[in-house]
């Protein structure tokens, strides 16, 4: 019945209490120097590899901005592999048989489809660079000297309210326009996208 699904739901939903009775008992473990807590040090571990991503995301846009403009010069048509292969062919063909093409010219084509080449597979290889992150770190997170990290999903939520609790004290601090304000930081979100997508762990989490 409905009655029933909606109390099976309330059994499987996270409790904020849970989350917030996690994080009570992770400040008691104690504190830095500058007063952050164990969690509070994890939360920044998560923020600056979500940092990290944000910059190798801004550099494939840069590098595929360069590339479109790099193809400015290029006519439309020619970005195509088969009239990239056979321009050289339409170059000969539209030339009078009684003129015969220098080899600076034969050069300068054969420059031009390598350079075309080159840009086309740099705005492929563009898409590949948050893909290549996950393979290259996947299985050395799935081993066994990283099977720690095989609940990680548990504390998301406390995690999450301590990125809260900072967001707003550094909204203060804006307001007051002391140091380390900050209106808002996604690096924490996408730190965390990216480790659960590591650990595999994304339906976990959801769950």
């Amino acid at each position: 019945s409905a009655e029933q699904a909606r109390a099976s739901q309330q059994t499987t939903r996270y409790a904020f209490e849970r989350a917030e009775a996690v994080l009570k008992d992770m400040r008691r473990l104690g504190a830095s120097a500058h007063g952050a807590s164990v969690l509070d040090r994890f939360r920044l571990l998560l923020t600056e590899i979500g940092h990290a991503m944000g910059w190798v995301r801004l550099v494939r846009a840069a590098m595929q901005h360069h590339c479109v403009e790099a193809t400015e010069a290029v006519a439309a048509n020619a970005l195509a592999s088969k009239a990239r292969s056979t321009a050289s062919a339409r170059l000969i063909a539209a030339t009078p048989h009684d003129v015969r093409l220098s080899r600076a010219t034969l050069a300068a084509t054969a420059n031009v489809e390598e350079v075309v080449s080159q840009v086309e597979e740099s705005l492929k290889a563009g898409d590949l660079y948050l893909h290549s992150l996950g393979a290259v770190f996947a299985d050395e997170m799935a081993s066994a000297k990283h099977a720690h990290l095989n609940r990680f999903f548990v504390i998301v939520p406390a995690l999450t309210l301590s990125f809260v609790e900072q967001m707003l004290v550094a909204k203060e601090k804006l307001a007051k326009r002391a140091r380390d304000a900050a209106f808002c930081d996604d690096g924490f979100a996408v730190g965390l996208a990216y480790v659960l997508r590591l650990l595999r762990q994304d339906a976990d989490f959801a769950a």
